[in-house]
C-alpha cells in the first residue's frame, strides 16, 4: 500500500543535543508533542448479537479512500531513555486525498463482519473461483479514512540496518453504503478504531500495520452500528414459486395486426433493461405494471433497476419466479408504460419470421432488434418445450421478447448454444413459449377488450 506517509527528520546536531538533554534529565516522552490517540477499548462499541439463522442482505467492501489534507501531521515519535530513540520528529500525510487498494482491507472487513454473523461476500480464503453462481450482492460498502493519529517508538537495535518500531494509533472512518441495484448511497455513519503494536511485536512497517489494525477495529464497530444492521436486515426473503391455484389476473394489450414495422415504436417502448449488481438483462411489459423476464436475470434479488428505452429509470420488485422454467415477474408502479400484446394462439409454425428485442452486451445497446425464423421445437433437459430460432441474440438479451411478424410476443429469450472450441455464435438459440411462461408463473390473461376473465385455456 502506498501510504503517502512522510517524516520530518530535523537537523542532526539539534536532535543529538535534545537527546543528550533528555538523557541527563531522565525524562521519558521528551521530544515532539505526542498525538492524541484512542485505544481499542476507548472506541469499542458493544457488539450486536445476531443469530446465525437471521436473513441479512449480502454486503461487500468495495472502496477505501484516505481523505486527509496534504501536510497534515498524523504521527509523532516519542523519546524514552534506553528504549525509544528520537529517530524522527513528526509523521505527515503527504499525498492528499487518494484511493487505496481495497484488497488490503478486504480480509479485515470480512473477518470483522463475518464474526458478527453478517452476510459478507468476497471470502479472502477462497483461492479458486467456484463454478457456482456467486451470491447476488445487495450493498457495496465504502470507507473514507478522514483522521489518523499515531505515536511511534523507534526501538534500540544493535543492528543499524534495522528500523524496528512499535506504537499505537487511532483512526476515524466515515462509512457509506451504496445500494448495488439502485446505485445510490442509502446509509452513512462514522466509527473509530484503535490499534497497538507492542515492542516485542515491533516491525519495520509499523505505520501501515497500525492503520490496517485500526481499520479492523473500526469495522468491528460498524458491525455494532444499529442503523447499519437495520438496513441490511430488511432484505426480503427469497422469491418462491407462485402458490398453486393462486392466479394473478392481468389485462393484456390488444393484438397488433399488419407488419411489425408499422408499430415498431410502441413495440420498442414496451421493452426494458433490468439491472442488478454488476449485470443486466432484458424484459418487457405485459401490463402497465407487470414485466416478464428470466429468473436468472433477477436471481437473488427482490429489487431490480428498470430502465426504459427512453432512458427513464425506476425500481421494480420481483414478485414471482419459476427457476425451472427460468421466468420471473417484476412489478413496478403505474406510469403510462406500454405493454406488448401476447400471442398464445394460433401456435407458431416452423419457418415463421420472428424478431428479438433486448439489450445485448452493453446497456447502451438497449432496444436492439434482430430477425430470424423459427427453426424447430425442442424438449429441453427439464422436459419443457423450447422454441428454437436462428434470430441473433447475445448476453444481455436474456428475458427479452420474441415477437411474431406483427409484433406480438410469442416467447421469451433465455439461452443460446455456442461453439465449444471458439465460443462463436451458431444460430441455435432457445426461447420460452409465452403460454408456458404464463402458466408457470400463475398468470391469467383476461380479455383485452372487456377486462373480464378469459375462457379457460
Amino acid at each position: 500500500m502506498n501510504t503517502g506517509i512522510g517524516c520530518d527528520w530535523g537537523r542532526g546536531y539539534f536532535r543529538a543535543f535534545i537527546l543528550t538533554l533528555c538523557a541527563l534529565a531522565g525524562l521519558s516522552g521528551c521530544g515532539p508533542e505526542a498525538m492524541s490517540v484512542k485505544s481499542v477499548a476507548d472506541v469499542a462499541r458493544p457488539p450486536k448479537q445476531i443469530a446465525p439463522d437471521v436473513k441479512l442482505a449480502p454486503i461487500a467492501l468495495a472502496k477505501v479512500v484516505v481523505d486527509i489534507p496534504r501536510g497534515t501531521r498524523i504521527g509523532s515519535y516519542r523519546y524514552v531513555p534506553l528504549h525509544c530513540y528520537l529517530y524522527t520528529s513528526y509523521v505527515f500525510w503527504n499525498r492528499g486525498r487518494m484511493e487505496v487498494n481495497p484488497d488490503e482491507f478486504v480480509e479485515r472487513f470480512y473477518r470483522s463482519l463475518k464474526a458478527a454473523n453478517y452476510n459478507v461476500s468476497g471470502d479472502p480464503s477462497v483461492l479458486f473461483t467456484s463454478s457456482v453462481q456467486p451470491v447476488a450482492l445487495r450493498y457495496r460498502v465504502g470507507a473514507r479514512i478522514d483522521h489518523i493519529a499515531m505515536n511511534l517508538c523507534h526501538l534500540s537495535s544493535t543492528n543499524s540496518s534495522q528500523s524496528l518500531k512499535s506504537g499505537e494509533a487511532s483512526i476515524r472512518i466515515t462509512w457509506q453504503v451504496q445500494d448495488a441495484v439502485d446505485e445510490r448511497v442509502v446509509y452513512q455513519t462514522a466509527t473509530e478504531g484503535g490499534a497497538e503494536i507492542a515492542p516485542h511485536n515491533a516491525a519495520t512497517n509499523t505505520e501501515i500495520a497500525l492503520i490496517v489494525d485500526a481499520f479492523e477495529s473500526a469495522a468491528r464497530n460498524l458491525a455494532a452500528d444499529s442503523g447499519f444492521y437495520k438496513l441490511v436486515s430488511t432484505a426480503a426473503p427469497p422469491t418462491v414459486e407462485p402458490p398453486a391455484g393462486k392466479e394473478l389476473h392481468f389485462r393484456p394489450a390488444p393484438a397488433f395486426h399488419g407488419p411489425i414495422t408499422a408499430q415498431m415504436d410502441p413495440v420498442r417502448l414496451g421493452v426494458v433493461t433490468l439491472s442488478t449488481a454488476g449485470q443486466h438483462g432484458s424484459g418487457f411489459f405485459i401490463s402497465p405494471t407487470l414485466i416478464l423476464t428470466n429468473s436468472h436475470v433477477v436471481k437473488g434479488h427482490d429489487i431490480v433497476r428498470v430502465t426504459l428505452v427512453t432512458g427513464r429509470k425506476l425500481l421494480g420488485e420481483v414478485i414471482r419466479s419459476h427457476a425451472r422454467r427460468d421466468v420471473a415477474l417484476v412489478s413496478v408502479e403505474a406510469g403510462g408504460h406500454s405493454p406488448l400484446p401476447l400471442r398464445t394462439d394460433p401456435p407458431l409454425k416452423i419457418g415463421e419470421d420472428v424478431y428479438a428485442i433486448g439489450t445485448p452486451l452493453d446497456r447502451s445497446l438497449s432496444g436492439t432488434v434482430t430477425k430470424g425464423i423459427v427453426s424447430a421445437f425442442r424438449s429441453n433437459e427439464a422436459g419443457l418445450e423450447d422454441i428454437q430460432a436462428d434470430v441473433r441474440i447475445n448476453p444481455g438479451n436474456s428475458g427479452g421478447p420474441l415477437l411474431d411478424a406483427s409484433g406480438n410476443v410469442v416467447g421469451i429469450t433465455y439461452a443460446t448454444i455456442r461453439e465449444t472450441a471458439t465460443g462463436g455464435a451458431t444460430g441455435l438459440n432457445l426461447f420460452i413459449p409465452i403460454r408456458d411462461a404464463l402458466d408457470k408463473l400463475g398468470l391469467a390473461a383476461d380479455d383485452p377488450t372487456t377486462g373480464r376473465p378469459a375462457a379457460e385455456r
